[in-house]
Protein backbone atom coordinates (compact mmCIF):
# COMPACT_ATOMS: atom_id res chain seq x y z
CA UNK A 1 0.00 0.00 0.00
CA UNK A 2 2.55 2.42 0.80
CA UNK A 3 4.48 1.43 -2.17
CA UNK A 4 1.50 2.40 -4.73
CA UNK A 5 0.92 5.37 -2.86
CA UNK A 6 4.88 6.49 -3.30
CA UNK A 7 4.67 5.31 -7.06
CA UNK A 8 1.35 7.29 -7.47
CA UNK A 9 3.67 9.97 -5.71
CA UNK A 10 6.28 10.31 -7.77
CA UNK A 11 4.10 10.28 -11.49
CA UNK A 12 2.33 12.90 -9.76
CA UNK A 13 5.92 14.48 -9.35
CA UNK A 14 7.08 13.28 -12.96
CA UNK A 15 3.68 14.49 -14.72
CA UNK A 16 3.81 17.90 -13.24
CA UNK A 17 7.58 18.24 -14.43
CA UNK A 18 6.97 17.40 -17.89
CA UNK A 19 3.50 19.80 -17.89
CA UNK A 20 6.24 22.93 -16.66
CA UNK A 21 8.52 21.93 -19.38
CA UNK A 22 6.21 22.51 -21.88
CA UNK A 23 4.41 24.98 -21.01
CA UNK A 24 8.05 26.93 -19.97
CA UNK A 25 9.09 25.77 -23.82
CA UNK A 26 6.00 27.64 -25.02
CA UNK A 27 6.13 30.39 -23.65
CA UNK A 28 9.71 30.42 -24.76
CA UNK A 29 8.87 30.32 -28.54
CA UNK A 30 6.46 32.80 -28.28
CA UNK A 31 7.51 36.68 -28.81
CA UNK A 32 7.17 38.42 -26.44
CA UNK A 33 4.72 41.63 -27.19
CA UNK A 34 6.06 44.90 -27.68
CA UNK A 35 4.19 47.75 -25.96
CA UNK A 36 3.33 50.81 -28.08
CA UNK A 37 4.57 54.37 -26.40
CA UNK A 38 1.57 56.35 -25.87
CA UNK A 39 1.22 59.29 -27.84
CA UNK A 40 2.10 62.17 -25.66
CA UNK A 41 1.86 65.75 -26.41
CA UNK A 42 5.15 67.71 -26.29
CA UNK A 43 5.25 70.42 -23.67
CA UNK A 44 5.17 74.09 -25.27
CA UNK A 45 7.20 76.55 -23.63
CA UNK A 46 5.84 79.89 -22.93
CA UNK A 47 6.64 82.79 -20.34
CA UNK A 48 4.30 84.77 -18.11
CA UNK A 49 4.91 88.15 -16.99
CA UNK A 50 4.89 89.70 -14.29
CA UNK A 51 4.43 86.63 -12.07
CA UNK A 52 3.57 87.16 -9.31
CA UNK A 53 1.00 89.69 -10.52
CA UNK A 54 -1.47 92.49 -9.42
CA UNK A 55 -3.75 91.67 -12.24
CA UNK A 56 -2.91 92.04 -15.59
CA UNK A 57 -0.67 89.23 -17.50
CA UNK A 58 1.54 88.93 -20.72
CA UNK A 59 1.72 85.52 -21.95
CA UNK A 60 4.80 84.96 -24.65
CA UNK A 61 4.89 82.06 -26.46
CA UNK A 62 6.46 81.25 -30.59
CA UNK A 63 4.47 78.39 -32.27
CA UNK A 64 6.50 76.25 -34.84
CA UNK A 65 2.84 75.26 -36.28
CA UNK A 66 -0.42 77.76 -36.78
CA UNK A 67 -3.63 76.71 -35.27
CA UNK A 68 -5.79 77.28 -32.43
CA UNK A 69 -4.37 78.10 -29.10
CA UNK A 70 -6.55 77.93 -25.71
CA UNK A 71 -5.65 79.46 -22.76
CA UNK A 72 -7.20 78.62 -19.66
CA UNK A 73 -6.77 79.73 -15.97
CA UNK A 74 -7.34 77.15 -13.19
CA UNK A 75 -7.73 78.34 -9.67
CA UNK A 76 -6.49 76.12 -6.38
CA UNK A 77 -9.81 73.70 -6.71
CA UNK A 78 -9.51 73.10 -10.60
CA UNK A 79 -12.18 75.07 -11.11
CA UNK A 80 -11.62 77.42 -14.93
CA UNK A 81 -11.73 81.32 -13.68
CA UNK A 82 -10.59 82.52 -17.72
CA UNK A 83 -10.57 81.14 -20.69
CA UNK A 84 -9.86 82.11 -24.41
CA UNK A 85 -9.43 80.70 -27.78
CA UNK A 86 -7.24 82.11 -30.66
CA UNK A 87 -6.34 80.97 -33.91
CA UNK A 88 -2.15 82.33 -34.36
CA UNK A 89 0.00 82.00 -37.08
CA UNK A 90 3.82 80.22 -36.82
CA UNK A 91 5.92 82.55 -34.95
CA UNK A 92 6.24 84.88 -31.76
CA UNK A 93 2.98 86.09 -30.13
CA UNK A 94 1.92 88.07 -26.96
CA UNK A 95 -1.04 87.53 -25.38
CA UNK A 96 -2.36 89.85 -22.98
CA UNK A 97 -4.99 88.61 -20.37
CA UNK A 98 -6.54 90.62 -16.70
CA UNK A 99 -7.22 88.55 -13.27
CA UNK A 100 -8.48 92.11 -11.52
CA UNK A 101 -11.41 91.15 -10.14
CA UNK A 102 -10.05 87.74 -8.22
CA UNK A 103 -9.01 86.76 -4.85
CA UNK A 104 -5.40 87.17 -4.32
CA UNK A 105 -3.54 83.22 -4.64
CA UNK A 106 -1.98 81.19 -6.63
CA UNK A 107 -3.65 80.29 -10.05
CA UNK A 108 -2.49 78.29 -13.14
CA UNK A 109 -2.39 79.19 -16.93
CA UNK A 110 -2.48 76.10 -19.14
CA UNK A 111 -1.43 76.44 -22.76
CA UNK A 112 -2.90 73.96 -24.89
CA UNK A 113 -1.39 74.57 -28.44
CA UNK A 114 -0.65 72.61 -31.79
CA UNK A 115 3.26 72.99 -30.18
CA UNK A 116 2.03 71.33 -27.36
CA UNK A 117 0.44 71.79 -23.54
CA UNK A 118 1.94 72.83 -20.50
CA UNK A 119 1.09 74.61 -17.51
CA UNK A 120 2.66 76.99 -15.51
CA UNK A 121 2.16 78.43 -11.56
CA UNK A 122 0.97 82.10 -11.66
CA UNK A 123 0.57 84.24 -7.99
CA UNK A 124 -1.99 86.78 -7.90
CA UNK A 125 -1.42 89.54 -5.01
Amino acid sequence: MKATLLVRILLLLIISLQLGMLISAQAHDQKPQQSQPIAEKTRIQFNIYPNPTQGDVSLTLNLQKAGTVKITVIDMIGRSISEQKESYTVGSHRIDFSLSGQKAGIYFVEVDSPDGKNSKKLILK
